[in-house]
Protein backbone atom coordinates (compact mmCIF):
# COMPACT_ATOMS: atom_id res chain seq x y z
CA UNK A 1 0.00 0.00 0.00
CA UNK A 2 1.88 3.01 -1.31
CA UNK A 3 0.41 5.59 1.04
CA UNK A 4 1.36 3.63 4.15
CA UNK A 5 4.89 3.13 2.82
CA UNK A 6 5.25 6.88 2.20
CA UNK A 7 3.97 7.81 5.66
CA UNK A 8 6.07 5.21 7.49
CA UNK A 9 9.16 6.31 5.57
CA UNK A 10 8.65 9.91 6.72
CA UNK A 11 7.95 8.85 10.31
CA UNK A 12 11.01 6.60 10.45
CA UNK A 13 13.20 9.43 9.17
CA UNK A 14 11.93 11.87 11.82
CA UNK A 15 11.22 9.62 14.80
CA UNK A 16 12.70 12.09 17.28
CA UNK A 17 9.89 14.52 16.52
CA UNK A 18 7.00 12.22 17.42
CA UNK A 19 8.34 9.16 19.28
CA UNK A 20 7.62 10.67 22.70
CA UNK A 21 3.95 11.16 21.77
CA UNK A 22 2.41 7.92 23.03
CA UNK A 23 -0.84 8.05 20.97
CA UNK A 24 1.15 8.53 17.76
CA UNK A 25 3.71 5.89 18.66
CA UNK A 26 0.99 3.32 19.36
CA UNK A 27 -0.69 3.95 15.99
CA UNK A 28 2.63 3.72 14.15
CA UNK A 29 3.35 0.36 15.82
CA UNK A 30 -0.06 -0.92 14.72
CA UNK A 31 0.52 0.16 11.12
CA UNK A 32 3.93 -1.54 11.06
CA UNK A 33 2.47 -4.73 12.53
CA UNK A 34 -0.36 -4.77 9.99
CA UNK A 35 2.06 -4.19 7.11
CA UNK A 36 4.25 -7.01 8.44
CA UNK A 37 1.21 -9.28 8.55
CA UNK A 38 0.48 -8.50 4.90
CA UNK A 39 4.05 -9.36 3.96
CA UNK A 40 3.98 -12.59 5.98
CA UNK A 41 0.76 -13.64 4.30
CA UNK A 42 2.33 -13.13 0.89
CA UNK A 43 5.38 -15.19 1.86
CA UNK A 44 3.26 -18.09 3.15
CA UNK A 45 1.26 -18.19 -0.08
CA UNK A 46 4.28 -18.17 -2.37
CA UNK A 47 4.99 -21.47 -4.09
CA UNK A 48 7.82 -22.63 -6.34
CA UNK A 49 7.58 -22.20 -10.11
CA UNK A 50 9.06 -24.89 -12.37
CA UNK A 51 11.83 -23.68 -14.66
CA UNK A 52 10.14 -24.98 -17.81
CA UNK A 53 7.02 -22.88 -17.21
CA UNK A 54 8.82 -19.66 -16.35
CA UNK A 55 8.72 -18.01 -19.79
CA UNK A 56 5.06 -18.85 -20.35
CA UNK A 57 4.18 -17.73 -16.86
CA UNK A 58 5.95 -14.39 -17.32
CA UNK A 59 4.02 -13.74 -20.53
CA UNK A 60 0.71 -14.63 -18.87
CA UNK A 61 1.54 -12.48 -15.85
CA UNK A 62 2.37 -9.52 -18.10
CA UNK A 63 -1.00 -9.93 -19.84
CA UNK A 64 -2.76 -10.12 -16.45
CA UNK A 65 -1.06 -6.95 -15.24
CA UNK A 66 -1.94 -5.13 -18.47
CA UNK A 67 -5.61 -6.02 -17.99
CA UNK A 68 -5.53 -4.92 -14.35
CA UNK A 69 -4.05 -1.56 -15.32
CA UNK A 70 -6.77 -1.10 -17.96
CA UNK A 71 -9.41 -1.65 -15.29
CA UNK A 72 -7.65 0.78 -12.94
CA UNK A 73 -7.57 3.39 -15.72
CA UNK A 74 -11.36 3.15 -15.93
CA UNK A 75 -11.92 3.15 -12.17
CA UNK A 76 -9.59 6.06 -11.38
CA UNK A 77 -11.42 8.84 -13.30
CA UNK A 78 -14.75 7.60 -11.93
CA UNK A 79 -13.35 7.71 -8.39
CA UNK A 80 -11.89 11.17 -8.96
CA UNK A 81 -15.09 12.63 -10.42
CA UNK A 82 -17.21 11.17 -7.61
CA UNK A 83 -14.57 12.02 -4.98
CA UNK A 84 -14.60 8.41 -3.80
CA UNK A 85 -11.50 8.32 -1.61
CA UNK A 86 -12.12 4.73 -0.53
CA UNK A 87 -12.11 3.59 -4.15
CA UNK A 88 -9.00 5.65 -4.93
CA UNK A 89 -7.13 4.04 -2.06
CA UNK A 90 -8.12 0.54 -3.17
CA UNK A 91 -6.66 1.08 -6.64
CA UNK A 92 -3.56 2.92 -5.40
CA UNK A 93 -1.27 0.84 -7.64
CA UNK A 94 1.27 1.71 -10.32
CA UNK A 95 2.65 -0.67 -12.94
CA UNK A 96 5.74 -1.19 -10.77
CA UNK A 97 3.56 -2.44 -7.91
CA UNK A 98 2.58 -5.37 -10.14
CA UNK A 99 5.89 -6.02 -11.87
CA UNK A 100 8.30 -5.74 -8.93
CA UNK A 101 8.31 -8.01 -5.94
CA UNK A 102 6.75 -11.39 -5.36
CA UNK A 103 4.39 -12.99 -7.85
CA UNK A 104 1.85 -13.60 -5.09
CA UNK A 105 1.70 -9.85 -4.51
CA UNK A 106 0.82 -9.23 -8.17
CA UNK A 107 -1.86 -11.91 -8.02
CA UNK A 108 -3.35 -10.53 -4.82
CA UNK A 109 -3.38 -6.97 -6.15
CA UNK A 110 -5.00 -8.06 -9.42
CA UNK A 111 -7.65 -9.90 -7.43
CA UNK A 112 -8.35 -6.76 -5.41
CA UNK A 113 -8.67 -4.75 -8.65
CA UNK A 114 -11.05 -7.39 -10.03
CA UNK A 115 -13.21 -7.44 -6.89
CA UNK A 116 -13.29 -3.63 -6.82
CA UNK A 117 -14.24 -3.46 -10.49
CA UNK A 118 -17.09 -5.93 -9.94
CA UNK A 119 -18.29 -3.84 -6.99
CA UNK A 120 -18.44 -0.52 -8.88
CA UNK A 121 -19.05 -1.61 -12.48
CA UNK A 122 -22.83 -1.14 -12.30
CA UNK A 123 -22.41 2.49 -11.15
CA UNK A 124 -20.02 3.40 -13.93
CA UNK A 125 -22.28 4.07 -16.91
CA UNK A 126 -20.32 6.23 -19.34
CA UNK A 127 -16.90 5.12 -18.09
CA UNK A 128 -16.81 2.11 -20.42
CA UNK A 129 -15.89 -0.52 -17.87
CA UNK A 130 -17.75 -3.51 -19.25
CA UNK A 131 -18.15 -6.97 -17.74
CA UNK A 132 -16.08 -8.40 -20.58
CA UNK A 133 -12.99 -6.55 -19.32
CA UNK A 134 -13.52 -7.90 -15.82
CA UNK A 135 -14.13 -11.40 -17.17
CA UNK A 136 -10.87 -11.15 -19.16
CA UNK A 137 -8.98 -10.09 -16.03
CA UNK A 138 -10.47 -12.96 -14.04
CA UNK A 139 -9.50 -15.41 -16.77
CA UNK A 140 -5.96 -14.05 -16.80
CA UNK A 141 -5.72 -14.38 -13.02
CA UNK A 142 -6.89 -17.98 -13.28
CA UNK A 143 -4.28 -18.73 -15.96
CA UNK A 144 -1.45 -17.33 -13.89
CA UNK A 145 -2.70 -19.18 -10.82
CA UNK A 146 -2.85 -22.46 -12.76
CA UNK A 147 0.64 -22.06 -14.20
CA UNK A 148 1.95 -21.21 -10.74
CA UNK A 149 0.76 -24.52 -9.38
CA UNK A 150 -1.89 -22.81 -7.30
CA UNK A 151 -5.02 -24.27 -8.91
CA UNK A 152 -5.84 -26.37 -5.84
CA UNK A 153 -5.58 -23.33 -3.63
CA UNK A 154 -7.19 -20.69 -5.84
CA UNK A 155 -10.38 -20.46 -3.84
CA UNK A 156 -8.46 -19.91 -0.63
CA UNK A 157 -6.09 -17.49 -2.35
CA UNK A 158 -8.95 -15.44 -3.78
CA UNK A 159 -10.65 -15.38 -0.38
CA UNK A 160 -7.41 -14.21 1.22
CA UNK A 161 -7.01 -11.45 -1.37
CA UNK A 162 -10.57 -10.20 -1.15
CA UNK A 163 -11.10 -10.74 2.58
CA UNK A 164 -7.90 -10.92 4.62
CA UNK A 165 -5.75 -8.59 2.53
CA UNK A 166 -8.57 -6.14 1.90
CA UNK A 167 -9.43 -6.19 5.61
CA UNK A 168 -5.82 -5.47 6.56
CA UNK A 169 -5.71 -2.60 4.07
CA UNK A 170 -8.86 -1.20 5.66
CA UNK A 171 -7.25 -1.47 9.10
CA UNK A 172 -4.13 0.34 7.90
CA UNK A 173 -6.27 3.03 6.28
CA UNK A 174 -8.10 3.52 9.61
CA UNK A 175 -4.80 3.93 11.46
CA UNK A 176 -3.63 6.49 8.88
CA UNK A 177 -6.84 8.43 9.42
CA UNK A 178 -6.10 8.45 13.15
CA UNK A 179 -2.65 9.87 12.39
CA UNK A 180 -4.33 12.58 10.30
CA UNK A 181 -5.88 13.85 13.53
CA UNK A 182 -3.08 13.03 15.96
CA UNK A 183 -0.10 14.53 14.16
CA UNK A 184 -1.45 18.09 13.68
CA UNK A 185 -2.79 18.01 17.24
CA UNK A 186 0.32 16.72 19.03
CA UNK A 187 3.31 17.66 16.87
CA UNK A 188 4.55 21.25 16.97
CA UNK A 189 7.12 20.96 14.17
CA UNK A 190 5.35 22.82 11.34
CA UNK A 191 7.60 21.47 8.57
CA UNK A 192 7.05 17.87 9.66
CA UNK A 193 3.28 18.34 9.89
CA UNK A 194 3.09 20.00 6.48
CA UNK A 195 5.21 17.29 4.87
CA UNK A 196 2.95 14.66 6.40
CA UNK A 197 -0.15 16.41 5.03
CA UNK A 198 1.44 16.72 1.59
CA UNK A 199 2.31 13.01 1.57
CA UNK A 200 -1.26 12.13 2.48
CA UNK A 201 -2.53 14.09 -0.52
CA UNK A 202 -0.40 12.11 -2.97
CA UNK A 203 -2.20 9.72 -5.30
CA UNK A 204 0.46 7.62 -7.04
CA UNK A 205 -0.58 7.11 -10.63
Amino acid sequence: MNMADTVISQLNASAAIWSDKKPIAEVVLKIKAQKSELESLAVKQTSAITKGATMTLKAKQAAMVNLAMQVIQKLRPFATVTNNQDLLSRIDYTISDFTHGKQIDALSRCMIVLETGRRYQAEMAGYELGPEELDALEAAINEVTTLSGKRDGIIGLRKTATDSIAALIDQIRHQLELLDDLIPGLVTDHTFVQTYKNNRRIIDR
